[in-house]
């Protein structure tokens, strides 16, 4: 039966009945419909997705960098600029080319996909776009790393900025983004 004293509007009803909890964890939907998990992805789990996707993508590239001969010209310091700028866009298409799909559907590598963690925008906690996670938090450094010398310290101090309070290195910073546990 029902309560008259329950009823909204009742004097007796209760007042945080349907009151907002200030401190209660946000729960926002993804694109996909995924809960957003607002807790950040450890340091250790970033950097097994890393060596996970490292591995896969030299799988590929290694017998392609040995076969045309890359490999050896370059241990001999015979590279052009235009070889090695054209085998950085080759590297590029390959990546896209593994992890592409899941990149824009579910914000994940398939190293972040075994491990448990995805990429979400930082204030929406939602999948970012794939032309935005594409253009801004992976091309700028794949770019950078063609700059003799600098773009190996650009490289560090993207790596080490995941020691900040908020585990977020210098391509999460440039794209908006931070990597959650999936």
């Amino acid at each position: 039966m029902n309560n008259p004293h329950n009823q909204p509007g009742s004097l007796e009803s209760d007042p945080f009945e349907n009151a907002v909890n200030p401190y209660q964890v946000p729960t926002t939907q993804s694109h996909q419909g995924m809960p957003v998990d607002p807790r950040l992805a450890s340091r250790l789990t970033r950097l097994g997705a890393v060596v996970v996707d490292g591995i896969i993508s030299s799988l590929i590239t290694f017998p392609m960098l040995y076969f045309t001969g890359f490999f050896n010209r370059a241990l001999r310091a015979e590279l052009t600029a235009m070889e090695t700028t054209l085998m950085t866009l080759s590297g590029f298409a390959i990546f896209l080319a593994l992890q592409g799909y899941l990149l824009a559907t579910r914000g994940q590598t398939i190293g972040k996909m075994l491990v448990g963690i995805r990429i979400v925008d930082y204030t929406s906690g939602e999948t970012v776009p794939f032309a935005k996670l594409i253009g801004l938090r992976y091309l700028p450094l794949w770019i950078v790393t063609i700059i003799p010398f600098l773009g190996n310290f650009i490289v560090l101090i993207d790596t080490l900025a995941i020691f900040t309070s908020e585990r977020r290195c210098l391509h999460d910073l440039i794209a908006g983004t931070k990597v959650v546990e999936a």
